[in-house]
């Protein structure tokens, strides 16, 4: 299944947060929008992305 669509509302979202000077969530969400390239291109692989350094191991 294609999702493209989550990079597409998470694009928008980032249109929105630029247009209102929002300029760390827009920051944010530059990030979430190449995590989400990242591993909907990889699929289910668990090595795909690293967890966030704040995440307990």
């Amino acid at each position: 299944m294609s999702e493209e669509w989550l990079i597409e509302t998470l694009t928008d979202l980032q249109a929105y947060a630029e247009e209102h000077h929002l300029r760390a969530l827009a920051a944010h969400l530059d990030q979430a929008i190449a995590l989400a390239h990242l591993e909907t291109a990889c699929g289910n692989m668990p090595c795909c992305a690293a967890p966030p350094d704040d995440t307990p191991q």
